[in-house]
């Protein structure tokens, strides 16, 4: 089982290493979406791995995985986090009420 923490955690790793390049319009929206399922208080897995595997399809055409090992490494990291895990759990927060 794997946190949802631990998915946006290695995700922003990603977005670290992602955003020291230009990309195209198409690159960025599906950048987008992918973080936008990454964040979801209960992410689909399914949905992260075919947003994920459509980006670095995008990245890819550029040839900047061949170049870039960190990239590379930081893409099938996160491929491999969500494979093998094939549940995911979310800490709620729960708060006290307060009486005044």
């Amino acid at each position: 089982m794997i946190s949802a923490v631990e998915i946006q955690t290695t995700y922003n790793k990603l977005y670290a290493l992602i955003r020291e390049y230009i990309w195209d319009f198409k690159t960025v929206q599906a950048l987008a979406g992918l973080e936008i399922a990454v964040y979801r208080r209960f992410p689909d897995l399914t949905e992260i791995r075919s947003l994920l595997s459509a980006l670095k399809r995008l990245v890819s055409n550029y040839g900047v995985l061949q170049e870039d090992a960190d990239l590379s490494d930081a893409f099938d990291y996160l491929g491999e986090l969500i494979e093998s895990n094939p549940d995911i759990y979310s800490k709620l927060n729960t708060f006290k009420e307060v009486l005044v």
